[in-house]
Order: C-alpha cells, then structure tokens, then sequence
C-alpha cells in the first residue's frame, strides 16, 4: 500500500472512532500537524477550515472512543513501527508533567518533581510509546492516560500494557525507568492475559534480592527453602560468580563492562525468578566514568545481550515529551478543564501518527541557515513542515464546514458563575 493511500485510510479510521464532533476533531489534528511551535490553541486555527471557536467546541462537546482508538493504533504500529528484538514489538513507558501553576480553578491538580527535582504543580500523563527503527529518534505513541489523584505511574503504566497486551498480535518488551516499582512489576507482570510480556527497567543500586534455593537434601525435613543466600546490589562481596559476561571497546578507549545473573528473587515473591544485568563505564586510564553501575532487572526470559542493549533507546521517550510540548504546544494549551486537556493530549497523539505516515513522502525544507537532514527519514520538525503540501494531496470524505451565521451571543443581564477554586493536592509515594 502506498503511503498517501495508507494515510489517508488510517485517516478515515480515526474519523470512525470519533462519534461527536469528527469532523472538527480531525481538522484540529491536521491543524496540530502542521503548526510548529503554537504559542496557544488559538494560532491554530489560521491552519483550520473552520472558526476558530470550532477549536473549542471540538475539544468541549468531541468525544474520542478510544475503546476503538487504541486497538487501530496497535494495528497500525505493526506494520508502521517495524524494528523488533527477538520478534517483540519493543514499547517505552515513562510520565511527564502537564504544568498548571496558575489553574485554581482547574481540579486534580498537584505537587510533583519537575526537571532536576525543582517542585511543579500540575498533572501528570503517562506515555507508551512503541519503537519505530533502530536508527532515528521516532516513535510511535499508543497510548497516553492522566495520572489520577489515587494513582501512582507504576500503576498506570502496567494498566496501559495491559490493554496492549490484549490487543497486539505479537509479544510485547517495555522498557523503563527505575521510577516504576520492582514489587509492582513482578506481582503484576507474569499475570497480564495476553501475549507474552516481557520488561527491563532500571532498578535502584541499593535494593536486596536473593539467590536461587539451594536443592532439597537427601532425608531433609520441613518444607524446601523459599530463597537462597542474600544479595545486596551494593556490596560486591555478597555478588555471586556471575552467569554472563561480556566487555566491549569503544573507539575512545573507553570499556563497557556487563554481567548478569539468573533466577534471582525478591523477599515476599518467591515464585517470580528475574534477570539481574549490570553495566559498568570505564575510561581508558581505568578508572570508573560513573559513581554507581547500572542495574537492570528483566521480568521474563530475554537474550542477555539484548537485554543489556534495551535500555539505552529510552532517551527517546523523553525526546518525545520535548517534541510534544515544545513542536506540537502540549503542555502550553490552558484548556480550563481537565477531560479537555485530556481530549487534547489525544488530538497531539493522533497528530504525531499522521506525521510518522508521511515521513516518507515528506520533502526536507530547511531554511537558508539550516542544513539539510541528510539521507534517511526526516526527523519529525521537518516532516511538520511539510505536511501542509502532503494535506493537499488527499481530502477526507468528510462534511465540508456549514456556515452557522452570526451567533446570537450571550442573553442580556446573563451573568457567568464564578468557578470554584480546587484544592491542590499534596501527596507523598512511598518508593518501592
């Protein structure tokens, strides 16, 4: 299928699943693909066929049933994000805030840990994201969900795998900071109906796991041993021989140092075996080029090498959050209402899918300072510019805008009730 043939059918999928207001919903989403950079969600309607107040109704009466929406981006991701490890489809799942500082009026707002730990006050959204190539920093978002008031992102985030798990035809590997629990992961983890998931994520340096059992003695008594000797991550002389090694040079001299080990345990699920590998940078003259190691735990069964190998794409997840707030004005819109600003966080998604379609239709347009992308796909501020000539191309049999007339405006002597100011929640997680 050829790619505007392609786009233009995921198009009228998308147009599907919206039961109110589709046609200006999806104008909004061309709009956001084409606007670099808007300072607000007003700017975006110089893009749209519609008035500008259609950007409001779209985000206050549309509605997304995202019941459907989140099985054709699935779909979709299959043949649209090829790269695969061991034939797993590879997704990344991490949070970032949605700043509100001045919002009173607007509900579940709250404390959170901004960019290097400066307090911000706002919501949080949790992101998966699946791999698109091994070489660029694209990615394909599946899903998004706010971070609710009783919520924690460990929580959200197996939630969304869950749902992916039920609906991808192909087995799943999500990656991870070590923000997301490790008691959490391994309850939940082994249990999810579905395909086959499998995680890596970072854990911290000072937690506590314990060997494999030893076996059951000839005429022993009692029942078997549940865990084996005790393993602290940060004491090396409780480290067993590990079960995998494997260095490798780089061109700047310095070494990467790996080791594993299998069937490790945690104190209270014993019955969940994981993965442990350990990364190690050292410089040419031999001394270590980070205070601590990198620890990472797998939930399942994955090659060791790429197990090790995993987690470094995750810095694309985070290059995500900053194109979503920075190219396509995510976290600028101040919407008044938090099931709006979720609507928007959906329309932003649905943007980045029709660019990551047309990539490969997409002319470089750099400016005369700029220099151009080179061979390969075009990163996604480049693809942003262009999509206004690749809209041109196809049309979506789609109502064309009717004209309403002048708006009667608001009645004489109506007066606005004053909103009420919403608490600013204050909570503290316990770490796992």
């Amino acid at each position: 299928m050829e790619t505007l043939e392609r786009l233009a059918q995921f198009r009228q999928q998308v147009y599907q699943t919206c039961p109110q207001r589709p046609a200006a919903l999806l104008d909004l989403v061309d709009a956001v693909a084409q606007t670099p950079r808007p300072h607000s969600p007003a700017e975006l309607s110089l893009s749209m066929q519609r008035h500008w107040t259609t950007l409001y109704d779209a985000l206050r009466h549309g509605h997304i049933n995202l019941d459907t929406l989140r099985p054709l981006l699935a779909q979709t991701a299959s043949t649209a994000a090829p790269f695969r490890v061991d034939g797993c489809r590879v997704v990344l799942f991490d949070h970032t805030g949605f700043p509100r500082p001045a919002a009173r009026t607007v509900a579940d707002r709250e404390c959170y840990p901004g960019p290097n730990g400066v307090p911000q006050v706002g919501h949080r959204y949790s992101w998966l994201c699946q791999l698109v190539d091994a070489e660029t920093s694209w990615v394909a978002p599946l899903d998004v969900e706010r971070i609710g008031p009783g919520d924690k992102p460990v929580g959200i985030a197996l939630t969304q795998l869950a749902r992916l798990a039920q609906t991808s035809a192909e087995p799943i590997i999500g990656v991870g900071d070590r923000e997301y629990g490790v008691d959490d992961m391994l309850r939940v983890i082994p249990k999810l109906p579905g395909v086959p998931v499998t995680t890596v994520t970072r854990v911290r340096s000072n937690l506590v796991f314990y060997q494999p059992p030893p076996p059951r003695q000839p005429g022993q008594r009692g029942r078997s041993r549940i865990y084996g000797a005790r393993v602290h991550l940060n004491d090396p002389t409780t480290w067993p021989s590990p079960d995998w090694q494997a260095d490798k040079v780089l061109a700047t001299g310095e070494r990467i140092e790996r080791q594993g080990w299998a069937s490790w345990r945690r104190r209270g699920i014993g019955e969940v075996a994981v993965q442990l590998i350990q990364v190690r940078v050292v410089r040419a003259d031999g001394q270590p080029k980070y205070k601590q190691p990198l620890w990472l735990m797998v939930v399942g069964h994955l090659d060791w090498g790429a197990a090790a190998a995993l987690y470094q794409p995750r810095w694309r997840e985070e290059t995500w959050h900053r194109q979503a707030k920075d190219l396509f004005g995510w976290s600028r819109a101040q919407l008044g209402d938090v099931e709006r600003q979720d609507r928007w966080s959906w329309v932003v998604v649905l943007a980045c899918w029709q660019l990551l379609l047309a990539r490969d239709v997409a002319r470089d347009c750099p400016r005369a300072w700029e220099r151009g992308a080179g061979d390969g796909p075009l990163p996604l501020a480049r693809v942003q510019r262009d999509y206004g000539r690749i809209l041109q191309q196809f049309g979506l049999q789609a109502p064309a805008p009717k004209p309403r007339g002048k708006a009667p405006g608001r009645p004489v002597g109506a007066r606005l009730e004053r909103k009420l100011r919403q608490p600013l929640l204050k909570r503290r997680l316990k770490a796992a």
